[in-house]
């Protein structure tokens, strides 16, 4: 056991100079806390969906539907309270929504929005009020 550890350890002090440089950004996260939630969300998902089935076009899509719908939907209502203008990932990101509710919200924003007619159709966007 004290072999284990030894190797261990050995190969920590050869990797010292590379942990040293997270210092030099004292205003970074030290942990991964924002993606580890995403990804044991994403995990979770897809044990329960028994991961893939299919082809590499099926998984791809149900990925993506996955991250649109992690990206619309709306926070709890203590975020919400904290903030008045929070609501949602998206609107966060963007700083508009299409929509006050989120599943119309989400509908346009994963709409072909008129592609093929050459020319995209305005949208009236929705700033900063509160829900």
């Amino acid at each position: 056991m004290s072999e284990i550890n030894s190797c261990n350890k050995a190969a920590l002090k050869t990797k010292a100079n590379q942990f040293k440089l997270t210092f030099d950004a004292p205003q970074a996260y030290r942990t991964s806390n924002q993606v580890d939630r995403w990804i044991n969300y994403q995990d979770r998902i897809l044990y329960q969906m028994q991961y893939f089935h299919g082809s590499d076009d099926s998984t791809r899509m149900a990925i993506r539907a996955m991250a649109l719908l992690w990206n619309v939907h709306p926070y709890c209502q203590k975020i919400q309270g904290d903030c008045a203008f929070t609501c949602s990932p998206f609107r966060d990101l963007n700083d508009f929504a299409y929509h006050n509710h989120w599943l119309k919200n989400l509908l346009i924003a994963s709409s072909l929005n008129g592609r093929g007619m050459g020319k995209f159709p305005e949208h009236k966007l929705i700033q900063n009020q509160v829900l």
